[in-house]
């Protein structure tokens, strides 16, 4: 032992560490009663010794325990300092001096603080998995740089795991160098994610480096499905695209067999499913038809509806769901329904657990069938096709043979965390086109769709990997034709005249008004053709036309709020004695009433003869009713009256004269007048011609002009005037001057200013006008030689390399600045050379040399022509390899090629990469296996081996037996299920369920088996309902119009129809013709509006308080009351406006609706919900209705409480939509923020300011869900 420790021996509060405790056999240590096999365990004991090492410490002697310094070790410079630790056994430094190895770094370990050789340790580097991804599976090839430290490298393992699990460690081989390889095989799965790692042990360390994780076939088993939301969209409105990766590709569905009678009876008329308040999926349909509310299916009508292609519902695995199927038939004939979920995407609906409902009774006639389904959580993520059938009579599977009936598909979109196995999945990116064209990317995309347009879309992995093209076809609704609009103008602050008209054909078009362009402020969705509110300054609004599903395009729809504008003539002067008129025109009203102070008169014109300066005022009255009613402005003119008088002048001048009295030229002699502000100005003018000559003049040096005696000497235009001519000179001045060139040439030269060439030096002169030349030249001469030379591949001379034998000229500059031309006659003889390559195992001799390193070698020799002969080598040195290898398996064993069943050590030799010797060794041990299998079927659930199971399937337990081999036990199950639904139906008088009729409401439950034999529990919520019976006496004058039949003669006529609750209802009609035939009446209401109530009986002045001109303290508000028809109440009789004064109280005469007919009373204000009487009444000359003392007085009790036994209608309906909620909050709140004042829908309180205090009202009644409740 290197170190022993007495039984309990405490160094708990001790620093132990940077020891090297070294035995070369036996164990390493003692301590605590335990011995200690190795430094390992020995750490884990004592809890220290981090540092510390088991390594020979290499003595110097056995008499000198100093350590060998010239042997390199991990002991050098390899601890750390501890406190109170300075220096070694025999009272060295610690650390050793900074000029030693490792020292003045760390202390060296153990007890001798020695100057020695530091040990490097194994590096890992270059890893490399080669190839890269792959779109298919394949094998890899790992690469590795092992760099040796101070010690051998013992072995490189390479460890990989396939999605996470561990596969069995490869030994890596040598190649050559620090070069390790090894192959990972065939992922399983083929997309599994591969991580490795390389790990290199030498004497004294192990080392691992992870590389990078691969990927194969990371398409494996994944699909891709393309989706639209919404779909269909209206016409040129955006859709969101998305590209939804998904595990397993569904399979090309067959259509199911044809129904055999398709068009006489049962059919799906609706399929809903929903969440909670939301609707998921509401597809509904007619008989014997392919078209349903999302689309028109592919298929057979009657028969088989696809739906697939108009787009995908997603449902959550694991989430419940309700369902509505609802079926259509003209016979009672029974028939139930079912739902169908290929979960396994195998093309069928067999599988277990694939009918998420079926009913297991019939129900007779159109019915519906409720109740809720769970898709199961280990539901794979992505698109699948659900079903549904209808079948008079019950429902064994999807595809059963059915007489009568209907199937529809639909595409679900399964949102599960399950993707399937596998590497989960990938990261792509996403390309979407259509027509052929990119038109943008990513996983959602956002597009316009104008027209019924299919979408394309292309996934690519990070590897490059291509998926499956998607497509999404989305079609469109066409939109309303946008509405005509007419503009209005108004002086005054109030509710506009501008109006919109449909021009689509349906009978109540519905507009909506928006505050912007953008559609996106809505201030009022109604079938109003105009604005229900107030404006207070010049708006534009922005209206569609609403079909319910579509907008039409925006027009701006204009009221402009204009003061009075007019226009009246200019300010004008007149001479005294005359007259002139005066005009006055209108700017934004052509209704004005005009008149002139002054005793000018009326009318937009008057004529006047005013003696002296005066200012006229005009002022502009609306006289009519209009919407400028009462508007008024003025303007003014000021009429100056100038005196008359004249003055006269004589004037000369050359040519023209310029007047500056009336700025008009004149050009000829003559008398001129003019007159101005009532006073003539007399002109007494003389014209001279103007003459002009000019001379061209060219001189050197000076000029002198004869015209005036001037001497000019500079070039220029000059001029003389005298009396009306003018003289003109055009002078250029040429300065005399001396030009000397110089010159140098060759044996001759030519002078370009003479023309003339000299072969002679000399100085000569040329005379040009004012330039005189002067040329000094010299005259040099050529000359010329030659030369010989022989060399071996190439040659300088004068600068040039030659590589070929030939005579070479070359003109160069002699001494006197001119050619000299030499000749070169040239032989060239050539150096020769050649290559060979050799590969050989370990060794190769080559020219006298043997080689055992791969390289390129190289010889120089002498050629015939006494040149270099240069032979080149490229060689490369390959080596031999062996390994050995340890495997278990159980029952048989393939290597290399051949499958081994028994234990034993196996060799072969085999080649290597290189191409050498690689002798492999194998110590196989061989075990053995067993399987047993067990088969049963259960309801609901079965348990096995500890496990509950829950559905059919395959089901394998392992465990291993005493050799180490799996046992395995699988069990064969088959899992029915027990069902239950429920049905809720309506029935008049009785109803037979299941062989037992009832007579009375209720909920009732039937227990059976279903068709799997397990059991099925039917509920039936049941509604009793009655016939009923109504007699309705009605006096008219002459005609009277019942259920679209007219009767002219008086008698007892019946009429059967089905009431609301769906049973016959039996009315009878006695009627008397030719009494009741005055016409005329008047009404008179009591009615309290709920805002406006002020308390004690009374309302506010509101018109007065919101600034309606002419409005009194007694007035309220303006109202809208209509008699409606008193059988069928959407006939509106005749309706008339009111006005309700502050005390409750309104009256109206009517002059087309009958005295002694009862009709419906419906009372409309702009902001408060339409209100019914509770019935008809019967209208006499003078009759009286009132609202205010009892809520029953209202149809449904629809009023409000106001104070004790004082109630009102409901206020801040602003949109007029007959609901109080969040719609109206926009112009309640936008008229708030804009401190809005004057007759404003939003002013709810009626006190002329839309603030805090109207806010109140409106939120109490959208809280309550306030709306109307008509008949």
């Amino acid at each position: 032992m290197a170190i022993y420790t007495s039984g309990n021996t405490n160094i708990s509060g001790a620093l132990v560490d940077n020891n090297n405790y070294y035995t070369p056999n036996g164990n390493l240590g003692y301590y605590n009663n335990s011995t200690q096999s190795n430094i390992t365990n020995w750490k884990t004991a004592i809890g220290k010794d981090t540092r510390s090492y088991n390594i020979n410490p290499n003595f110097i002697s056995t008499s000198d325990l100093h350590l060998n310094g010239s042997v390199s070790s991990l002991l050098e410079s390899g601890g750390t300092a501890i406190s109170g630790i300075s220096t070694d056994f025999d009272g060295q430094v610690r650390p050793g001096p900074t000029a030693t190895n490792g020292g003045g770094t760390a202390p060296d370990i153990g007890a001798d603080e020695y100057d020695g050789l530091p040990a490097t340790t194994v590096s890992i580097s270059g890893l490399n998995a080669n190839p890269a991804d792959l779109c298919t599976a394949g094998s890899h090839v790992i690469s590795a740089t092992i760099t040796p430290g101070s010690f051998a490298v013992s072995s490189v393992v390479l460890s990989y795991s396939f999605n996470g699990t561990s596969q069995s460690p490869i030994n890596m081989t040598n190649i050559s160098g620090t070069l390790w390889r090894a192959t990972i095989p065939v992922a399983s799965p083929t997309n599994a994610i591969v991580a490795w790692t390389v790990t290199a042990t030498d004497a004294s360390v192990t080392k691992s480096l992870a590389g990078t994780p691969y990927q194969d076939a990371a398409l494996s088993g994944i699909g891709l499905a393309a989706y639209a939301n919404p779909s269909p969209t209206c016409q040129g409105t955006k859709t969101t695209l998305s590209a939804v990766p998904y595990s397993g590709i569904p399979a090309n569905y067959a259509n199911p067999p044809d129904v055999l009678n398709p068009t006489l009876d049962e059919d799906i008329a609706n399929v809903t499913i929903s969440q909670g308040a939301t609707t998921i999926l509401n597809n509904s349909s007619t008989l014997n038809s392919l078209t349903g509310t999302i689309g028109t299916a592919a298929g057979t009508a009657g028969s088989y509806s696809n739906f697939t292609s108009l787009g995908s519902y997603t449902l959550t695995a694991g989430t419940p769901y309700s369902f509505s199927l609802s079926s259509i038939s003209t016979t009672t004939y029974g028939n139930s329904m079912g739902i169908f979920l290929d979960l396994n995407r195998d093309g069928d609906f067999t599988d277990a657990g694939e009918n998420l409902y079926v009913a297991y009774t019939t129900l007779s006639g159109s019915h519906t069938e409720t109740g809720t389904f769970t898709i199961p959580v280990s539901a794979y993520n992505g698109p699948t096709r659900m079903r549904v059938v209808c079948n008079e009579g019950l429902i064994s599977s999807a595809n059963m043979t059915i007489s009568y009936g209907e199937r529809e598909d639909y595409l679900i979109n399964i949102s599960s965390t399950n993707n399937g196995g596998g590497g989960g999945l990938p990261t792509m990116s996403y390309t979407w086109s259509s027509g052929g064209s990119n038109i943008g990317s990513g996983q959602n995309f956002l597009t316009t769709v104008n027209a019924l347009t299919t979408y394309s879309v292309t996934g690519v992995t990070t590897g490059g990997c291509v998926a499956p093209i998607a497509t999404v076809s989305v079609s469109t609704i066409s939109l309303p034709a946008a509405p005509t609009a007419t503009n209005s103008t108004q002086c005054n602050p109030g509710v506009p005249s501008a109006n919109v008209s449909s021009n689509t054909s349906e009978p109540l078009p519905r507009f909506r008004w928006y505050a912007d362009i953008n559609g996106s402020n809505l201030l009022q969705d109604s079938t109003a053709a105009t604005y229900a509110g107030a404006v207070s300054a010049t708006t534009t609004f922005y209206v569609c036309e609403f079909n319910n599903v579509c907008e039409s395009p925006l027009v701006p729809v204009t009221i402009t709020l204009a003061a009075p504008k007019i226009n009246a003539s200019q300010d004008v002067s007149i001479c005294n004695g005359s007259s002139t008129t005066l005009t006055v025109t209108s700017v934004n009203d052509p209704r004005y009433k005009y008149t002139w102070n002054n005793n000018a008169g009326t009318g937009s014109s008057v004529i006047v003869s005013p003696t002296q300066t005066t200012t006229y005022i005009v002022t502009a009255l609306d006289t009519t009713t209009g919407p400028n009613a009462g508007c008024s402005t003025t303007d003014t003119v000021i009429l100056t009256v100038l005196n008359s008088g004249s003055t006269s002048s004589t004037v000369s001048a050359c040519g023209s004269y310029t007047w500056s009295v009336n700025g008009q030229t004149y050009t000829q002699s003559g008398t001129y007048s003019s007159t101005s502000n009532c006073n003539t100005q007399i002109l007494n003018l003389t014209i001279t011609p103007v003459t002009t000559n000019t001379t061209t003049v060219s001189s050197c040096g000076s000029y002198t002009w004869s015209v005036n005696n001037v001497t000019y000497t500079q070039s220029g235009t000059y001029s003389s005037v005298s009396g009306c001519q003018t003289s003109i000179l055009n002078l250029t001045i040429t300065a005399p001057s001396t030009n000397t060139t110089t010159a140098s040439a060759c044996n001759s030269y030519l002078w370009s200013v003479n023309g003339q060439t000299y072969t002679q030096s000399g100085s000569y002169t040329s005379v040009s006008g004012c330039i005189t030349q002067i040329l000094s030249l010299t005259i040099k001469y050529t000359s010329s030689g030659s030369a010989t030379a022989t060399a071996c591949n190439s040659y300088t001379w004068q600068g040039t390399t030659y590589t070929t034998s030939g005579v070479y000229t070359k003109t160069l500059t002699n001494a006197a600045g001119c050619d000299s031309t030499t000749t070169l006659n040239l032989t060239i003889r050539y150096s020769t050379s050649g290559s060979s390559s050799a590969t050989a195992c370990n060794s190769y001799t080559w020219q006298g040399t043997t080689y055992t390193t791969s390289g390129v070698y190289t010889k120089t020799l002498t050629n015939v022509a006494g040149c270099d002969s240069t032979a080149t080598l490229n060689l490369t040195i390959r080596y031999s390899t062996s390994g050995s290898s340890s495997a278990t398996a159980c029952n048989t064993y393939t290597w290399q090629g051949t499958t081994y069943t028994t234990s034993g050590v196996y060799t072969k030799t085999l080649t290597n990469a290189a191409g050498c010797d690689s002798t492999a060794t194998l110590n196989l041990t061989i075990s053995y296996q067993a399987t047993s299998y067990q088969s049963e079927a259960e309801c609901d659930n079965f348990y096995w081996n500890g496990t509950y199971y829950t559905k059919s399937g395959q089901y394998t337990y392992t465990t291993h037996t005493t050799a180490g081999c799996d046992s395995t036990a699988i069990l064969n199950l088959v899992i029915a299920h027990s069902t239950s639904s429920i049905s809720t139906i309506s029935a008049c008088s009785s109803y037979t369920w299941n062989g037992t009729t009832f007579t009375e409401s209720g909920i009732y439950t039937y227990l059976s088996a279903n068709y799997q034999g397990c059991d099925s529990i039917l509920t039936l919520n049941l509604t009793i309902n009655q016939p009923s019976e109504s007699t309705q006496t009605v006096n008219v004058c002459s005609s009277y119009n019942w259920n679209g039949t007219t009767y002219n003669a008086s008698g007892i006529y019946y009429h059967t129809f089905t009431n609301s609750n769906g049973c016959d209802s039996t009315v009878s009609l006695n009627l008397t013709t030719g009494v009741n035939c005055a016409t005329g009446f008047t009404l008179n209401l009591t009615a309290y509006l709920q805002g406006y109530y002020a308390g004690n009986n009374a309302m506010q002045p509101v018109m007065l308080n919101q600034g309606i001109a002419n409005a009194t303290q007694d007035q309220t508000d303006t109202i809208f009351v209509s008699l409606h028809d008193s059988l069928v109440p959407s006939v509106v009789i005749e309706t008339i406006t009111m006005i309700l004064m502050t005390d409750g109280t309104a009256s109206g005469n009517y002059n087309i609706a009958q005295t002694g007919h009862h009709y419906w009373i419906a009372v409309r204000h702009r902001n408060t919900i339409e209100t019914w009487s509770n019935e008809p009444v019967l209208m006499t000359a003078s009759s009286s209705y009132d609202f205010t003392f009892d809520s029953g007085q209202a149809f449904g009790n629809n009023m409000i409480e106001l104070e004790s036994g004082v109630w009102g209608f409901y206020s801040s309906d602003l949109n007029g939509d007959n609901y109080i909620d969040s719609f109206d909050y926009p112009m309640l709140d936008s008229d708030n923020i804009n401190f809005a004042t004057g007759y404003l829908i939003s002013d709810i309180n009626g006190d002329g300011f839309v603030d805090s205090f109207d806010f109140p009202i409106f939120d109490s009644n959208n809280i309550n869900f306030v709306m109307a409740i008509l008949p």
